[in-house]
């Protein structure tokens, strides 16, 4: 399955964006940390930047804490699965997932889903991001093979 996010708003508190999922057209806000480049690492800075703009396999990922989650993989990018699939002497984003949160400083280099943005006590978040994730979760089996395309709009550019 294809799916798109188009990054709307590149601050330097965050970054925002539409996720569509081309099978039903569902939409769902986006919430990523703003991009921070890293000189060593082509994948932005770990834990602190949204992963760059592209094309991501979405790998399967299962964890305690994210069970039956999506994990973006492009090696090209930087940004792999695991720390065990980093070769030898690449510095790589590793463990970068889809998943719920509300506010940015609850992410560490993933994308969040929800169903709203809101701008409340100058910061930006997404409202019901479990909710979001659990629909986004039943329409998107959690199988091999989806992609994500992840592109800016016309006149947004990384901060």
């Amino acid at each position: 399955m294809n799916i798109v996010l188009i990054r709307d708003y590149a601050g330097d508190d965050c970054t925002l964006g539409r996720l569509t999922v081309a099978v039903d057209g569902a939409i769902f806000e986006a919430l990523e940390r703003p991009w921070v480049a890293d000189p060593t690492c082509i994948g932005g800075h770990p834990d602190l930047s949204c992963v760059p703009a592209g094309t991501y396999q979405l790998a399967l990922h299962d964890s305690p804490k994210f069970p039956k989650h999506f994990a973006l993989v492009n090696h090209a990018l930087g940004v792999y699965h695991m720390p065990a699939d980093v070769p030898s002497g690449v510095l790589a984003r590793t463990a970068c997932l889809l998943h719920s949160a509300n506010f940015v400083d609850q992410l560490e280099g993933c994308c969040a889903l929800g169903r709203s943005r809101r701008h409340i006590a100058e910061r930006w978040m997404i409202t019901d991001s479990q909710a979001a994730y659990g629909t986004f979760a039943g329409i998107v089996p959690w199988i091999e093979g989806h992609t994500l395309a992840i592109s800016y709009a016309p006149g947004i550019t990384p901060a």
